[in-house]
């Protein structure tokens, strides 16, 4: 088990990590979410085996597939610590909260433009903290995993439809909001 799973974690910790890390928006709560997906796939290795040995697929076709399966477990343990979070502050709120924001630097070779492209990367990023979870989970599994609607209907459970919609809505959301803003393209 330990080479397969060194091998996995191998493979995709880098993309799994910084799903974990866009969806929690946190660098404490996304490495405890990491570490919890990682953990459950060890529960669940039958079942990734099971995957993996049944596809007749290319292997980046069976990489692509184990990483979405990768990120489907954390996108629900997300959830039900989302619900268990709702709960406890439901009993108890918590009104002093951190949250770390990070930093997409893109490396332009310009001050003046790194600058602006720093500010623009920021702005986008807070607006998609912003979103509902329904939304925001769609644009990250979409835009920053490069998921099909399919693919995320098939992790989340949902109709494509739901998935084009909620896709729709949180482009609207952030367009009117970029807009308002005087953003350019």
């Amino acid at each position: 088990m330990e080479g397969w799973m060194e091998s996995l974690v191998t493979t995709h910790s880098k993309a799994i990590y910084n799903f974990c890390y866009r969806l929690v928006d946190n660098k404490n709560d996304a490495d405890d979410l990491y570490q919890d997906t990682f953990l459950k796939v060890i529960e669940k290795e039958d079942v990734l085996r099971e995957i993996e040995s049944q596809r007749t697929a290319s292997s980046e076709e069976k990489k692509r597939a184990t990483r979405n399966y990768l990120i489907g477990i954390a996108v629900n343990l997300w959830k039900y610590q989302k619900r268990k979070e709702r709960w406890r502050n439901h009993i108890t709120p918590m009104d002093n909260r951190e949250e770390a924001v990070q930093n997409v630097v893109s490396h332009i070779a310009e001050p003046e433009k790194n600058f602006f492209q720093k500010e623009r990367v920021h702005e986008v990023r807070h607006l998609v903290g912003q979103l509902p979870d329904k939304f925001r989970v769609v644009i990250l599994m979409y835009y920053f995993e490069e998921m099909s609607t399919a693919e995320i209907a098939g992790l989340l459970k949902i109709p494509a439809g739901t998935v084009r919609s909620r896709l729709n809505k949180a482009r609207n959301f952030l367009q009117k909001e970029l807009e308002g803003s005087d953003y350019e393209n």
